[in-house]
């Protein structure tokens, strides 16, 4: 259970591996003896011959799979957020079903930006509850990207979290890349939120970010965003880092008597808790 816990949030921190998954082709002999076959005695046994193209409706009428004639039985019958992990684009009604590393993949809009005319292709929430699959954006802050061309004026597309043990990155439109980006008395931090399956970067005053909350040492000051001065690495299963405001990063910063306590990661919960100052 924790393991499958650890999996979804890998992927609610962020999805940007895009890859199209073609329509798989299956066939067998008895498809192919059907569909060249005629019925005996004229009897209606539920399969209707048009072109090529087999409809097969069980006898019921409502032509419950397709085949395309070469013994693919693949229908586009998906909405989007439903799954689409037998057969791929050709399983949904959108054309398009998103792939998303580890977990099923889901029918949406769109796969890439190129599939968005207006901005970039924000990835599926995976999160229960959530039936909506990727949609297109129209390159907003918070916007998935590959590429800053998806975003509006005034925005590039950054990496938000790089989750290379589990496969996963998070790109989106952002306010800024790094603290040079930004005025000054402000950082470029980071807002997440697990929830929403969102994030981005952006201009924050400098010591306005509570313990707890998301920071970036990732070409920033990730120290100076940090009302207690100390941006320090949560760690998850040893798999994933996180940056989190804290009380402390080292021994040294808390009070005579205390130690540096780590943050850590609720995978039930998904909150993060930063570093603490306890008694030693």
């Amino acid at each position: 259970m924790k393991k499958q816990a650890l999996i979804v949030f890998g992927l609610v921190l962020g999805l940007s591996t895009l890859v199209d998954t073609g329509c798989a082709k299956e066939s067998s002999t008895s498809d192919t003896a059907e569909t060249s076959g005629t019925d005996d005695g004229g009897t209606d046994d539920g399969m209707d011959t048009t072109a090529g193209t087999t409809t097969t409706d069980g006898g019921d009428g409502d032509g419950d799979a397709s085949s395309t004639g070469d013994g693919d039985p693949c229908q586009p019958i998906k909405a989007n957020g439903e799954t689409c992990d037998v057969y791929g684009d050709c399983e949904c009604m959108s054309g398009s079903c998103f792939e998303v590393p580890i977990l099923s993949n889901v029918c949406g809009e769109c796969k890439l930006d190129a599939d968005c005319p207006d901005g970039g292709c924000t990835p599926p929430n995976p999160l229960p509850g959530n039936e909506a699959g990727a949609f297109c954006n129209s390159g907003e802050a918070g916007g998935g990207c590959e590429s800053t061309e998806a975003c509006q004026d005034g925005l590039t597309c950054e990496l938000i979290l790089d989750l290379g043990a589990l496969g996963l990155v998070i790109n989106t439109c952002s306010e800024c890349s790094t603290d040079m980006d930004c005025a000054d008395g402000q950082v470029c931090g980071v807002e997440i939120s697990i929830a929403d399956f969102a994030g981005r970067r952006l201009c924050q005053d400098a010591g306005s970010v509570a313990n707890g909350a998301f920071c970036s040492n990732s070409n920033t000051t990730g120290n100076d965003a940090c009302a207690s001065g100390f941006c320090g690495v949560v760690e998850v299963e040893g798999l994933v880092m996180l940056d989190v405001c804290g009380e402390c990063i080292e021994d040294t910063d808390c009070a005579m008597g205390e130690v540096c306590t780590p943050g850590s990661f609720d995978l039930a919960g998904f909150s993060v808790t930063g570093a603490t100052c306890t008694p030693a």
